[in-house]
């Protein structure tokens, strides 16, 4: 089956609980300093999707982080 793909522009809304926030915080390199507020997942991240949206600016994605999988 295939799956669809999105055009335009994406926001994700990750919502990642106190104590589950294995990452960094890099607003101030980003190139949209001042309007987004990033963190930068470390890698192996679980998530699941709770929402999606289609809106006239975009889609909206909404997530939370379950936990991490340990990579070696």
């Amino acid at each position: 089956m295939p799956i669809p793909v999105a055009s335009g522009d994406v926001h994700f809304e990750i919502d990642v609980p106190a104590g589950k926030g294995n990452g960094a915080y890099v607003e101030g390199l980003s190139m949209q300093e001042g309007s987004e507020f990033e963190f930068l997942l470390a890698r192996g991240a679980d998530y699941y999707i709770s929402s999606i949206e289609e809106r006239e600016d975009g889609i909206y994605v909404k997530a939370s982080i379950a936990g991490f999988t340990r990579e070696d």
